[in-house]
């Protein structure tokens, strides 16, 4: 069975009126599918985030397709699949199942959107602010990408380094870290012992914990918007930050992967598994959506073989 990654984009698509007719093929094609026990489309995280801005009625539809396609399953969010990874590093007997059970059963609740809402906007906003103070030194504007990419993970690297060590001390974690506070507050909560803590380090010491593929697509993906930001003077924009755990995630986890023309041309140049599918495509109503005839054509592959492909 093929795990599919649909985007806001995609599940838009599905989900909301459009004049293309191709849509209804594609929603034709994942049902029948579905019913073949040919693929299955887990909900992300993402998806509910970015729909609490929705119209009401835009909400419930996209939270029925959500459920109809997902077989009653969820996509673990990036957090989530790191602290298991990071735990199976020291517990081998960690389950890596990267999905969870669930119906996504609260779109129509308008004063939980409306807060919801609110609070996505005020979290991109915070982002936004963070980037903005942010001054690159001169120099940094001539980085080349490894350079960009060895940064980042050395950076990761010392952070984690740094929060373990306070663990091991009895020092409180440094919940300002978003990265590696989070994290080590997960392993905390937990149970994470002083021995293993001791392990743990060893482990990140010898380059194992920075070589979980999440960890790989992650940082490649934070790299390439870094060195466009640096070189090509690509505009910053909040959503990268969701799209960046949203392509890990994907790339991580699934067969296929369906997002906007952006994040597939990112996701494509930092994947490492050759046979992944990853399409493109735009929100209703677009001209440009580039990859649906291919989706499709993938779909109908799907449904013409009697096993599973």
């Amino acid at each position: 069975m093929k795990v599919i990654y649909l985007d806001q984009c995609a599940i838009s698509g599905i989900a909301l009126p459009s004049e293309n007719p191709i849509w209804s093929d594609i929603r034709s094609l994942l049902l029948e599918n579905i019913q073949r026990q040919h693929l299955v489309c887990p909900i992300p995280a993402e998806n509910i985030v970015e729909s609490w801005t929705l119209s009401k009625r835009d909400r419930i539809a996209v939270q029925d397709w959500s459920n109809r396609l997902s077989g009653g399953l969820f996509f673990k969010t990036y957090w989530e699949i790191e602290l298991q990874e990071t735990l199976a590093l020291i517990r081998p007997e960690t389950s890596l199942f990267p999905y969870k059970q669930g119906q996504w059963i609260n779109a129509e609740n308008d004063l939980l959107a409306s807060a919801r809402a609110d609070s996505v906007s005020n979290t991109k906003k915070q982002m936004d602010d963070r980037y903005r103070a942010f001054v690159n030194p001169p120099e940094r504007e001539t980085v080349s990408f490894e350079e960009c990419w060895n940064g980042i993970r050395r950076e990761r690297v010392q952070r984690f380094y740094i929060q373990l060590n306070r663990m091991l001390n009895n020092e409180s974690i440094d919940l300002e870290d978003h990265f590696a506070g989070s994290l080590c507050q997960g392993l905390s909560h937990n149970g994470i012992t002083a021995n293993e803590l001791r392990e743990l380090i060893e482990r990140l010491m010898n380059h194992e914990w920075e070589a979980i593929p999440l960890h790989h697509y992650h940082s490649r993906i934070a790299a390439k918007f870094e060195y466009e930001c640096l070189r090509i003077k690509r505009q910053y924009n909040a959503n990268d930050e969701i799209d960046r755990d949203r392509a890990a995630v994907a790339l991580h986890t699934s067969d296929v992967f369906v997002t906007d023309k952006g994040n597939a041309r990112l996701s494509r140049e930092v994947d490492i598994m050759p046979k992944r599918l990853i399409f493109s495509t735009a929100f209703p109503g677009s001209e440009d959506a580039p990859g649906l005839v291919q989706f499709k054509e993938y779909l109908e592959y799907l449904s013409k073989s009697p096993e599973e492909n």
